[in-house]
């Protein structure tokens, strides 16, 4: 079935009420739009994170979108890698992941794992499915590279790198991700943007939650 795309006119006026000088009537539709995903669509949360972000940056190549983090977390690097490492339970990490689950270790020491991710731009939701090859290089580098031929986007990749910093761990993740999906025309980048920021943002302080949930479960010293 051919996908229904919005006439000149209405794109126009997409346009017109998504620009910063669309003027009180664009104002009052952005304003409902960002309470409407905020209430509406986001995943729940946890509470507050402590970690610190340096740097969060989203880009736009083409079709593809890269995030880029750097991060302080209050917690040890093995601390952190041990929580990323525990490839069966992402869904722990960021609520948007519905599923993951190791499929297989490969005779060249990597992981093959299966991720499912619920994702909700605006009023359009859109659940990414993917197999992801995971390497561990060290214990303070993880590379994963999604395979296109079984997931449902064209292209995938993320690396996170731990380095010791101030009694915590600096994070640095790079992440880009191409979808090889139909998305709405009016859904721009901007909107995509801040989703991506927002799922960054969220697992960062995922990462740091499970960190203090293993401290308060792990077994006191012996009296």
């Amino acid at each position: 079935m051919a996908a229904i795309r919005p006439s000149t006119d209405n794109r126009r006026a997409l346009e017109y009420t998504s620009s910063a000088t669309g003027g009180r009537r664009g104002a009052a539709l952005r304003g409902m739009l960002v309470l409407a995903t905020a209430v509406l669509l986001a995943p729940p949360r946890y509470g507050t994170s402590l970690y610190q972000p340096h740097q969060l940056h989203v880009s736009r190549v083409g079709d593809s979108y890269r995030v880029r983090a750097d991060a302080y977390l209050n917690a040890t690097p093995a601390e952190v890698y041990a929580v990323l490492g525990d490839f069966g339970h992402w869904t722990r990490i960021n609520p948007s992941i519905r599923t993951s689950r190791v499929l297989k270790t490969l005779a060249s020491g990597s992981t093959l794992i299966y991720t499912k991710t619920r994702l909700c731009v605006a009023f359009f939701c859109h659940t990414l499915r993917q197999v992801q090859e995971i390497t561990e290089p060290d214990p303070r580098d993880i590379v994963a590279v999604t395979l296109p031929g079984q997931s449902n986007v064209k292209h995938g990749s993320s690396s996170w790198h731990l380095k010791p910093q101030d009694g915590g761990t600096r994070l640095i993740w790079d992440a880009t991700i191409e979808p090889g999906f139909w998305v709405p025309p009016w859904i721009g980048p901007r909107i995509i943007k801040d989703e991506l920021r927002r799922q960054c943002r969220d697992t960062l302080a995922g990462i740091e939650r499970l960190v203090q949930e293993r401290r308060l479960a792990a077994p006191g010293p012996a009296p």
